[in-house]
């Protein structure tokens, strides 16, 4: 099994912003997403993370239809 753990990542937000703490995160995905990451077919220019009620949602990020 190859190690897919960062398929995409956010180089703009790193080079944007300081950050001060990180989390580490899983995403449950379709197949169909799946492939559109290994395909480099998403975007997360204006994406962002948001919180709540205890729950976190990836906001404004794309993924590309396979």
């Amino acid at each position: 099994m190859s190690d897919d753990s960062n398929l995409v990542q956010n180089r703009r937000a790193r080079h944007d912003y300081e950050i001060l703490e990180t989390f580490d995160a899983g995403m449950c995905l379709k197949g169909t997403e799946i492939k559109s990451l290994r395909m480099h077919d998403v975007h997360l220019n204006e994406a962002y993370v948001k919180i709540l009620k205890g729950e976190v949602f990836l906001i404004g990020a794309y993924i590309g239809p396979y």
